[in-house]
């Protein structure tokens, strides 16, 4: 080996090592320590929305006979919830379908007895359905609302669905005493491992690392409802707000 050629080695053996002495200089700031903690708060608030879904069909010769009748029906319904101060803009068409079938459907029905061939003849009908939202903003009247439906014979009525327009301020109020409950317990973690709490590094109604779960939910527990001989009494639920936050803090050692 020449003396040119060993003196090229050495300067290539040099760069690995030198790289390799900055290695534990980059991973000596470490993370400083920190304290995690949560907390939920619920508040109540009244339902001012009950919603209703309605489901009901009717029969008649010919396609044009059957969309007929079950209009008239449903004509009938609006009238009566009209007079009970449901108006109609509050009854529309409901957009969801319920129905495994279509909107307008043949069925075919047994005819009269044929005694010269001992068979039945068939028939075919056409069966129209329809579905309908009652919207009522009057919670008192919920029961009248559903008697009315009963007494134009349909049955197939949905439980009242009841909501909260008023939300905002029992969210934001939900919202400020879980932060405060979430920094109360991240003190107490930092109390009794000897610290305290430091700088706020985090503070959100959102799980990190999940968008998709959020601290603020309203859950609207179920109706109760009786029926006694004279009506029938639905007693709407409180909304519950619930509002869980997220924090993280430094943990700072105590000198």
């Amino acid at each position: 080996m020449t003396t040119r050629s060993a003196v090229v080695l050495a300067c290539g053996l040099a760069l690995p090592s030198a790289a390799t002495a900055q290695e534990p200089q980059a991973t000596r700031e470490s993370v400083p320590p920190e304290v995690v903690a949560s907390a939920t708060v619920q508040r109540s608030v009244r339902p001012d929305l009950a919603t209703i879904t309605l489901r009901f069909s009717r029969t008649g010769a010919t396609p044009t006979d059957a969309g007929r009748n079950v209009a008239l029906l449903a004509d009938s319904v609006r009238g009566a919830l009209a007079a009970l101060g449901i108006p109609r803009d509050s009854t529309p068409t409901a957009s969801q379908w319920w129905w495994p079938r279509t909107r307008m459907e043949p069925r075919v029905v047994p005819g009269p007895y044929n005694p010269r061939t001992g068979m039945r003849a068939q028939d075919t009908t056409y069966q129209a359905n329809e579905s309908m939202e009652v919207r009522i903003g009057d919670l008192s009247k919920v029961g009248k609302v559903i008697d009315a439906i009963l007494a134009r014979g349909i049955t197939d009525i949905s439980e009242p669905r009841f909501s909260a327009s008023n939300t905002r301020q029992a969210e934001l109020d939900a919202v400020a005493e879980a932060t405060r409950a979430a920094r109360a317990r991240a003190e107490a973690i930092a109390a009794a491992g000897g610290g305290r709490l430091g700088r706020t590094r985090l503070l959100s109604t959102e799980r990190a690392g999940d968008p998709f779960a959020t601290g603020i939910r309203l859950t609207p527990a179920s109706e109760s409802a009786a029926a006694d001989r004279v009506e029938t009494v639905v007693v709407g639920p409180a909304i519950r707000v619930v509002a869980r936050v997220y924090g993280r803090w430094e943990l700072v050692e105590r000198p």
